[in-house]
């Protein structure tokens, strides 16, 4: 009995230890490691769990990375379902949509209303275009380029981008034009 208590006792810190750092990956926080003082059992999961902790990290780096640089939909789908070489054949819709007469309109304002009115413009029709799960691809002035399908897979990409103009037009009624 002495000596199960003793193997019992020179278990419980080490595996403490295990647990807590196999909390810490499960809740998200991959900076924490175990010191690896031995080459048996214990060592091994240890050192196994410092490994996965730091592969996870570096995942979530690149994750956040790519999320910066790319919608987090596409991102998302494309981590899910890595795309092979030579691309697929799909449909896709494109919808850009543009300001008439904006260069006549911005010519009376000061600049930073018109970058306040743009940046609440971009705002609503961004909404409107992503209601329909269309990709912003860029701002250009006053434009924007969207499209539907490609990447994500759309069951009618051309219907999804109408709709998607309907509501920005309907949008269009409720934003002021100086």
């Amino acid at each position: 009995e002495v000596i199960t208590f003793y193997i019992v006792q020179s278990l419980r810190k080490p595996l403490k230890e295990i647990q807590s750092v196999t909390e810490s990956i499960r809740d998200g926080i991959f900076d924490r490691y175990l010191f690896v003082d031995s080459k048996d059992e214990l060592g091994n999961v240890k050192f196994t769990l410092n490994s996965t902790s730091r592969e996870l990290q570096e995942k979530e780096i690149l994750r956040d990375i790519f999320g910066k640089m790319v919608d987090d939909r596409i991102r998302d789908h494309l981590m899910k379902n890595p795309p092979e070489l030579g691309g697929i054949k799909t449909n896709v819709a494109i919808l850009f949509s543009d300001i008439r007469n904006f260069t006549t309109f911005s010519e009376k304002l000061p600049p930073d209303q018109v970058v306040q009115f743009l940046n609440s413009y971009f705002d609503r029709m961004s909404s409107c275009i992503e209601s329909e799960n269309g990709i912003i691809n860029k701002f250009i002035g006053d434009g924007i380029l969207s499209f539907f399908g490609g990447i994500l897979p759309m069951e009618n990409p051309a219907l999804s981008a109408y709709k998607a103009a309907k509501i920005m037009i309907d949008e269009l009624s409720s934003i002021p034009f100086g």
